[in-house]
């Protein structure tokens, strides 16, 4: 045979000799034992073996670059995004314009979760997961969306730059993609330990992402000329929106999406579809009628009652820096929420901290030390530890420039309206007429039935208080209303005794008033915080917390801040499934036949029941059962089978709020296993994401079944998977006991 060769190694000899010799069919294994054999190898070996996986590792990449090549060509149109802020919710709006003109869609937006949308020709469009192995992105997702958009026979692919470093924004950009059109939202700083550190650092960076002889449309206007020269150098048109095309974006255009869209985001994609020739009113009701928001932009979630209180959520997530965090606080109303006008109004954040992201942990603890005032900040994620430590170095920074003594000609007056700011501004009772009118609105959010001006007038005497809500029923909070009114009664005493301190004793000991002043303040200060140490706590774990921690009676305004992902994410999917099972409820409940046929199909297959739906579910699905249309055997057969699905899922997650810190040596033993065995479960994930890729394209799974199985696999990696596995067979158990008795 021809090229035959033998080998014979010469063991502990330090070197291979190599005969000519014909290749028997053992020779094989002696070829292996030669490779893994840690024995004899010489330099010249190793050089040829590793000469030979470089040449491997050349074709391969050859071959990658080869098929991306061919997969672009396959595209007709490609238009990418980047930018500091709004940049996910551009390609968003993108993708509603095309889908409205009827072409076959694919957009990768990673905003707050790494998804894309695709729509067939003249079909729904459907979001799906990005399956990113420990949520660790790299630019092979890019390479693999640009094969599945041509595999999905894609008219438009529309793409969200995640790049960061100059060399892999090139690639991207103009070894792969070479866009037909772009857009760059804004050049605002963010990721400055890569990108920057000075201001221009950032545009600089982004003037890779500038196609070369296509149409570039941006937002930027400080940095606009350092984009207008790297473009011209490229040889591509720039066509700049600015506070003119975002200003005429009226009320009533926003007002017809289904969350809060910014202006300017609008006026750039409004912009495109100029230079696409589409006209401008018919872009805006395609954006509108068409977009699917991401899960990080600013919406308002329906109030869920739940134990007395009302919940609202406001997401806020994406805005992972100081100007956008503070906007969408100006934008959602809280900075106008003051105790003495809205006492019945309870203000909290939730803060998702991620480990990774140090620097935005930086900021975000300035920004709750130094610009919002609130009831509470729950602290969820990870690196709780090391947010705490920034907060607290934030509000030291922030107390070492507050003075107590202003220079005026009076300045003992001057000081106490000057403290008095500072305690509103911390939401601590400056006067009984607000204990009162919160202690008020706590009673009359229990009923009706209770007398709430007597029991008002009880508020210096809590236990004669409590006594009295005793013996008005056991349903009426008494002892967390108590709670809450000591709590306002110690902080109004605070507030009183250090001002009269200071009128008291006035300048005569002004420096230890002024510490004493920045004692109480970071007291105060310290007192809003609630650390949730669980990284794997579940949104229904951290809603039952805000609830333990609000007021009973009041309304509880949260805003979400700086992240999602972790466990962050579980926590808003929990209000998605709160709308979509408060809208199905309300359509149950509507006087069109055709509505509470929607509400009823909806909820027949409804499986995400939470700790939001309980109250409002239960009482919504009573009352249709009683009203005249429903007084026939399908309605109340179907009725029937909805509450009992809905009695199913709450029965879980009643346990699952129930069982976590009762058993945590079990925890820990189940998280030492699951930590063992994740590296195993990582491989099949992976290999399920790709299997459930190739099927979508081939078309042997639908786009829902897709899209849960995809989201079922992101939720398992976050961790916490054999946890839950164990929380349902133990569900299982139970339920199984309680059928056999």
């Amino acid at each position: 045979m021809v090229g035959d060769i033998f080998i014979t190694a010469g063991f502990f000899s330090g070197g291979i000799e190599f005969q000519t010799l014909l290749i028997n069919p053992g020779s094989w294994d002696r070829l292996t034992e030669y490779f893994f054999s840690v024995y004899g190898n010489t330099l010249y070996d190793l050089g040829l073996y590793s000469a030979v996986l470089f040449l491997l590792f050349l074709l391969r990449n050859i071959r990658q670059k080869h098929r991306i090549r061919s997969a672009r060509k396959h595209l007709p149109l490609v238009i990418g995004g980047w930018g500091t802020r709004g940049k996910s919710s551009v390609e968003r709006l993108k993708c509603a314009l095309f889908n409205a003109l009827g072409y076959g869609v694919l957009s990768k937006t990673t905003g707050c979760e790494a998804m894309f949308l695709h729509a067939r020709a003249f079909d729904t469009m459907r979001e799906m997961f990005i399956f990113r192995p420990y949520d660790k992105a790299t630019i092979w997702e890019q390479h693999a969306l640009t094969l599945l958009a041509r595999d999905l026979g894609a008219d438009v692919f529309l793409w969200e730059c995640m790049g960061l470093t100059p060399a892999y924004v090139k690639i991207l950009q103009r070894g792969w993609m070479k866009d037909d059109m772009s857009s760059i939202t804004n050049t605002y700083p963010d990721h400055e330990d890569i990108q920057g550190p000075a201001g221009i650092d950032i545009p600089e960076v982004m003037a890779c992402f500038i196609p070369s002889r296509a149409a570039l449309t941006t937002t930027e206007e400080q940095m606009l000329p350092i984009l207008k020269e790297a473009a011209g150098r490229l040889k591509t048109t720039v066509h700049a929106v600015g506070w003119l095309e975002a200003g005429l974006i009226a009320p009533d255009i926003s007002n017809r999406f289904s969350y809060e869209e910014h202006p300017y985001n609008i006026a750039l994609v409004l912009e495109t579809a100029r230079n696409l020739g589409l006209p401008e009113d018919y872009a805006l009701k395609a954006m509108a009628d068409h977009v699917i928001p991401d899960i990080g932009v600013l919406k308002v979630y329906p109030a869920a009652p739940i134990r007395s209180r009302r919940l609202e959520f406001v997401s806020g997530n994406s805005a992972n820096e100081r100007y956008g965090a503070l906007s969408n606080w100006r934008r959602a109303g809280f900075d106008r929420r003051t105790v003495d006008d809205e006492p019945h109004i309870w203000i909290s954040t939730v803060v998702n901290n991620r480990a990774d992201r140090i620097p935005r942990s930086r900021v975000f603890a300035s920004v709750l030390a130094e610009d919002i005032s609130a009831d509470r900040h729950f602290l969820i994620g990870s690196n709780l530890s090391g947010l705490t430590g920034y907060i607290e170095e934030s509000w030291d920074a922030y107390a070492a420039r507050l003075k107590l003594w202003p220079d005026s000609d009076d300045p003992e007056a001057d000081a106490v309206r000057g403290f008095t700011q500072k305690a509103r501004w911390m939401r601590i009772p400056t006067s009984p007429d607000q204990i009162r009118a919160r202690l008020g609105a706590m009673i009359s959010g229990q009923g009706k039935e209770l007398d709430t001006e007597s029991l008002v007038e009880l508020w210096d005497s809590p236990d004669t208080l409590k006594q009295r809500l005793d013996d008005a029923g056991p349903a009426y909070n008494s002892q967390t209303i108590v709670k809450f009114l000591e709590s306002d009664i110690a902080g109004y005493n605070e507030y009183a005794d250090f001002t009269g301190r200071i009128r008291q004793k006035g300048l005569s000991q002004k420096e230890k008033l002024q510490t004493e002043h920045l004692t109480l303040l970071k007291t105060w200060f310290q007192r809003k915080f609630v650390v949730i140490w669980d990284y794997y706590a579940t949104g229904n774990q951290i809603i039952n917390k805000i609830c333990e921690e609000t007021p009973p009676g009041l309304y509880n305004r949260i805003m979400g801040l700086q992240n999602i992902k972790g466990t962050g994410l579980d926590f808003v999917y929990a209000w998605q499934a709160w709308e979509r099972c408060y809208n199905a409820l309300n359509q149950l409940d509507s006087d069109d036949p055709y509505e509470r046929g929607i509400g009823r199909r909806v909820l027949g297959s409804f499986q995400e029941y939470n700790i939001l739906c309980e109250e409002y579910a239960y009482r919504v699905a009573r009352e249709a059962g009683r009203k005249p249309y429903a007084q026939n055997e399908k309605f109340q057969a179907e009725l029937t089978m909805v509450i009992s699905t809905m009695r199913s899922v709450l029965d879980g997650v009643s346990l699952e709020t129930d069982e976590r810190g009762r058993r945590s040596w079990a925890m820990k033993l189940v998280g030492l296993i699951e930590a063992f065995q994740d590296a195993a479960d990582g491989v099949k994930r992976r290999k399920t994401a790709d299997l459930i890729y190739r099927d979508l394209a081939a078309e042997r799974i639908s786009h829902e079944r897709a899209a849960r199985e995809l989201q079922n696999l992101n939720k398992r990696q976050k961790g916490g998977w054999l946890l839950s596995r164990a929380h349902e067979i133990r569900r299982r158990s139970q339920k199984k006991k309680a059928l056999d008795r």
